[in-house]
């Protein structure tokens, strides 16, 4: 159970944090470079897919345990139910919607779901960034260090994963007539 939660939140903080970033990164480079993306947006799409696998089970497995059963209920049923189930269902159920093909072919859909699995935390950084200035806190330190992380792992995820993409692009056979 460690190990499972461990690597959801690897996989978390790495690719889906910044997975906005990247699905962007990557459509803005197929269409400077007119470019077939196809596979960068299937590479993406396995990636989401894995990430809500991992995470259904981790639901999954909480039932056995008494504990972290005792957790989740205190959190389903509590007063900020609403905002638990707004954060659990777009993180861990709607992802698996990209089993169906012509939604997971969608560029745009990639897009518009990798905002919605991270609803909860953009809520919670527009919560820390209007407390701060509130309180006046934003003249005295830079709090947003994290955004220019995923910004950058998004854009290089992205170009990693185009590149990857790329390198698996269908060849096409030569059926052109050769010269002579």
């Amino acid at each position: 159970m460690e190990a499972l939660y461990l690597l959801t939140n690897f996989i978390n903080d790495i690719f889906i944090k910044s997975l906005f970033i990247s699905i962007l990164s990557i459509i803005l480079v197929g269409k400077v470079f007119k470019a077939d993306n196809r596979n960068a947006f299937i590479i993406t799409k396995v990636i989401i897919l894995i990430y809500a696998a991992l995470n259904t089970i981790c639901y999954i497995a909480v039932y056995f345990s008494p504990a972290a059963m005792e957790s989740f209920v205190a959190r389903a049923t509590g007063p900020y139910r609403s905002a638990f189930y707004l954060m659990l269902v777009p993180n861990t159920l709607l992802p698996l919607s990209l089993l169906f093909k012509r939604l997971g072919r969608n560029k745009y859909v990639l897009l518009i779901l990798s905002v919605l699995m991270n609803i909860g935390w953009i809520f919670e950084l527009l919560t820390i960034y209007s407390t701060d200035m509130h309180r006046d806190y934003a003249a005295t330190r830079l709090s947003f260090n994290p955004l220019w992380f995923i910004l950058l792992n998004g854009i290089f995820i992205g170009s990693v994963i185009y590149a990857v993409g790329r390198a698996f692009k269908n060849k096409a056979p030569n059926i052109d007539p050769q010269i002579s």
